[in-house]
């Protein structure tokens, strides 16, 4: 070239590779440049998650939670015990977490077609005991057999012809919280009724 003729110091310069773009999120990145480098896959800020106390709040407003059952569906969220605890410590302080109504929604929720011993069951399973709510059960059992009764013409409806079908309604019975007393007084008295013969 007549540059390189006239002006043997001057060097030629490489060609200068075309720059390609590309539009990502309303911006245009610069591709093949050794100086800009893209984030790896996955690397993106995630928004904030919902706050322990706010998951609790939700829980909370669908039903009544002891402290017990809360704590063990919010564990998974919560950064530490320690956090956990305080959460559910400020919920009680501010009468969001209330064990008694838990108790009593519960009642309400079991006693229909259910004993004393399967709800005194379900109350120990969350943590609380018995004799904290011997009140609301013993007001509870003295309509135990009016339930049995309600839940046994529910599933039968007629006294057993035999011994093996005794034996299935008896296991119905008990395995829906009744005790062995209840149901005995229960074939008793409907036998007295006269629903039906029974050898």
């Amino acid at each position: 070239m007549l540059t390189s003729v006239l002006c043997p110091e001057v060097k030629r310069l490489p060609k200068r590779q075309p720059e390609h773009f590309v539009a990502v999120s309303g911006a245009r990145h610069r591709l093949g440049r050794p100086d800009v480098q893209s984030d790896p896959p996955g690397s993106e800020r995630r928004a904030p998650g919902i706050s322990l106390k706010a998951r609790a709040i939700k829980l909370l407003a669908m039903r009544e939670h002891s402290r017990l059952e809360l704590a063990r569906k919010l564990r998974p969220h919560a950064q530490s015990d320690e956090q956990l605890a305080g959460v559910l410590d400020e919920l009680e302080l501010a009468g969001h977490l209330s064990e008694q109504r838990f108790v009593e929604s519960l009642l309400r929720r079991r006693s229909d077609g259910r004993g004393v011993g399967l709800i005194r069951q379900e109350l120990a399973r969350h943590g609380l005991e018995a004799d904290l709510n011997a009140s609301a059960l013993r007001q509870l059992s003295q309509s135990e057999l009016q339930r049995a009764e309600d839940a046994w013409r529910k599933k039968f409806g007629r006294l057993p012809a035999d011994l093996s079908e005794r034996a299935r309604q008896q296991r119905f019975l008990t395995y829906r919280g009744f005790t062995p007393a209840i149901i005995s007084s229960l074939f008793r008295a409907l036998r007295e009724q006269g629903s039906t013969s029974e050898d």
